[in-house]
Parts: structure tokens; C-alpha cells; sequence
């Protein structure tokens, strides 16, 4: 397999559990890239948005996005904002939940909001023109794999007779979701599904950085995540260690700095470290250096 280097690569996912820093690392990167004359869009698919505050930007658009800098969108993605052929793949997610099929649909809405986005990323009349970085904030990335993989699912169910589906269902809910234009929009959402797996698939074109934290729990969690990642056959690009101690605190640093080196070498995983600063709020300036620091230390390892 061809290597391609993290600072190549259009298509940037960074996911993590709550509380590791994963809004810092995508908003970092966002503004470096932006910062190199690229077109960046930064979207934030996570419940519990934090791009406005980590950026400082206040949204005044209906479709939660601004224009942070001159080549810099950010878009928190809300359900709502799913569109006819999405809102059908929720419909049927929902009619089906008793069976155990995906995931929440309220998450399952927003990662098809994100899915429908992309199709236009490469419009020239998209926003800003065409994006040549895309950096997502992810919820789960168990529950984004989950989805993506029940294309195959939801084809099987397409396929099911509409006497079985109505008997199922109920005549009332069956004539709620299966309108004339039913079978067009749900072969349309499915294959936004499997297109955008096939993109993260792709190895010269997405890559997954993971933010973590020099301390066990979070690190047996990303190990987890790390071997799930590449169980699907997802590009995994590299660590990023947030809240490293500063030099000052010498002792902690270099117990802190082995257990990066060892973890990284156990999972063959280049990393990066952040260090904790006093202000937890951080200046763009700053998120800017940081983001540059990460895609030079994964590139170059």
C-alpha cells in the first residue's frame, strides 16, 4: 500500500472519547491548513458542539455555519438539517429499531446531514468554491462505522416485498414512510452511505488522528479504538498526546513523555505531543502552532 502523508491527505476524522481534546486537535489543524491558503472546512457532527467556543465565533446563518476565516468554514451539523433521501434512511431505521438495527437516529441523522455535505464538496459553487481539506469532529466513531456498514442492511430491506413490509409495519406506518418517490430517495441516501465509506476507505485520501491523554484509562480506550479502526480498514495516521506537563514539572513530563513512546511503539503509531497550558482557552494563533506542529510531526515520522 502506498504511504501518504498526513499533510497530503484531504479528508482528516479525529476521534476520541469526551474530554481528550478532540475539538482542540480538529480546530487546530482546520486553522493551519487554512492557514497554508487552503480552502478548509471544519465540521463538527458531535451532540455536544464546542467549535464556536474553541474558535470564538458567534453563528448568526440557519445552517449553523460561519465563515471563521478567509479560507476557513465551520459547520456544526444539527439533525434537522437532513435532507429527503436522509430523512428516509432515518424513517426506516426507526421503523425498524425493534430488530436491532444501527445506531441512535438522532446520530444517525447527523452523520447523513455530513454524508448529503459532502456530495457537494467538490461543486465550484459550494460556499467558499471547492474544499480542499475537510476535517470532522466526530461523535462515536464506533456508532459512524456502524451506520456506514448497514448499507448492505438496508438494501436487504429495500428488498423486501411490500405485502411483508405493510404486514410488519402496520398499513399505517407503511403508507407514512413508502410514498411513490420512496424506493428513488432510499437508493439515493444508500449510496451517499457507501460512497463515503469508499472514501474513508481510501487511504490517499482520509486519514484518522487520534487525540488521547498520557494516562492508562484513556489509553486502554484507545487502543480499543486504534484496533477497531484498522479492523475496518481505515488509515490511522497518528497519536496526539494532549495536556503533556510543561518543562517545569520535570519529573511528571518524563514519566508522562515514556509512557507516550511506549504506547506509541505498541500500537506502531507515530505521535506528537501537546503540552498543558495554564489558560485553557486558547488563541487561534496558538490552536494554529499546534495544529502545524501535529501535521509536521505525523508527516515526518
Amino acid at each position: 500500500m502506498v504511504y501518504t502523508p498526513l499533510q497530503d491527505k484531504r479528508l482528516i476524522i479525529t476521534p476520541g472519547k469526551g474530554g481528550v481534546g478532540k475539538t482542540t486537535i480538529s480546530c487546530a489543524l482546520a486553522l493551519y491548513f487554512a492557514s497554508q491558503g487552503d480552502r478548509t472546512l471544519i465540521q463538527s457532527m458531535d451532540p455536544a458542539h464546542s467549535l464556536r467556543d474553541t474558535l470564538g465565533y458567534v453563528s448568526t446563518n440557519q445552517d449553523n455555519s460561519t465563515e471563521v476565516t478567509e479560507h476557513l468554514l465551520a459547520r456544526e451539523i444539527e439533525p434537522p438539517t437532513v435532507g429527503y433521501s436522509g430523512k428516509k434512511i432515518v424513517d426506516l431505521m426507526a421503523a425498524f429499531s425493534g430488530l436491532g438495527l444501527l445506531c441512535d437516529t438522532d446520530y444517525a441523522a447527523r452523520v447523513l446531514s455530513f454524508v448529503e455535505e459532502l456530495y457537494f464538496l467538490d461543486e465550484e459553487d459550494y460556499d467558499m468554491g471547492r474544499a480542499d481539506r475537510i476535517i470532522v469532529d466526530p461523535a462515536p466513531i464506533a456508532g459512524l462505522h456502524q451506520l456506514l456498514s448497514t448499507a448492505k442492511r438496508l438494501r436487504r430491506i429495500q428488498n423486501v416485498s411490500k405485502n411483508a413490509m405493510k404486514k410488519l409495519l402496520g398499513e399505517e406506518t407503511y403508507s407514512t414512510i413508502f410514498d411513490n418517490e420512496y424506493d428513488d430517495d432510499l437508493e439515493y441516501g444508500i449510496d451517499q452511505l457507501d460512497a463515503f465509506k469508499g472514501k474513508l476507505e481510501d487511504h490517499t485520501l482520509s486519514g484518522f488522528v487520534i487525540p488521547t491523554l498520557p494516562r492508562k484509562t484513556a489509553l486502554a480506550k484507545t487502543t480499543r479504538l486504534v484496533r477497531s479502526l484498522r479492523e475496518w480498514g481505515y488509515s490511522v495516521d497518528g497519536l496526539v498526546f494532549n495536556e503533556i506537563a510543561p518543562t517545569t514539572e520535570r519529573t511528571r513530563r518524563k514519566a508522562q513523555q515514556r509512557l507516550a513512546e511506549a504506547f506509541a511503539k505498541e500500537v506502531t503509531l507515530p505521535y506528537v505531543l501537546v503540552n498543558k497550558r495554564v489558560n485553557p482557552k486558547l488563541s487561534r494563533d496558538t490552536l494554529q502552532r499546534i495544529g502545524r506542529d501535529v501535521v509536521k510531526g505525523l508527516s515526518q515520522q
